[in-house]
């Protein structure tokens, strides 16, 4: 039983792994989602692997890179700093914990990374701009949040790439009939909408 309470405390505030040290960041330690200050649809604030954002990217058209990168759900900006050092132009993190945006913008800081910004905002009201994006989730809320955002994201009326890390409600993305999957298996699903809109 104390072993168990001790690996718990290591993993939400002692440890980090090789990205954290060989960045000087601090992303890899568990929240609790109690901690976070976020409502009971949120999830706990968990690290995305280098290996699992690598993987999701490959399935990317190499144009990507230059369309508006959104994490919904951002935490403390992982996944922000992948982004960046995978040579996407513009990055946008969206979250509504105070705790966890100070600690990403602390991380884009000591990094010194100027074309990410975090906002803090509920991931189903957040502005896309009007051209395509690449939307990026690591399973970050339940329903009807989650519900809510698909929505959303259904609407918007250009080419969107959706990348979705631990697809648990994945349910609700093809219930929409609005997403062509690209990719899918167990612990990750890469879809995209408004094909039509393409640019030519």
């Amino acid at each position: 039983m104390l072993g168990q309470i001790y690996k718990r405390i290591r993993k939400e505030f002692a440890f980090r792994d090789d990205f954290d040290k060989s960045r000087g960041t601090e992303t890899t330690r568990h929240v609790n989602r109690w901690r976070t200050g976020v409502g009971s649809t949120a999830v706990h604030y968990q690290a995305t692997g280098p290996s699992d954002f690598a993987r999701a990217c490959q399935f990317l058209p190499p144009e990507a890179k230059t369309y508006p990168f959104f994490d919904l759900g951002c935490g403390k900006g992982r996944v922000l700093i992948m982004a960046h050092e995978y040579g996407f132009q513009r990055i946008v993190g969206v979250e509504l914990s105070k705790m966890l945006i100070k600690t990403c913008r602390r991380n884009l800081s000591r990094l010194g990374i100027a074309n990410a910004s975090v906002v803090e905002e509920d991931a189903a009201t957040v502005a896309f701009p009007d051209g395509p994006v690449v939307v990026f989730m690591y399973n970050p809320f339940r329903p009807p949040v989650f519900d809510a955002v698909i929505e959303r994201l259904a609407k918007h009326q250009y080419p969107l790439f959706l990348i979705y890390v631990t697809p648990e409600h994945r349910n609700v993305i093809e219930q929409t009939g609005r997403f062509t999957t690209i990719f899918e298996d167990h612990d990750l699903l890469i879809c995209q909408s408004g094909t039509s809109a393409l640019p030519a």
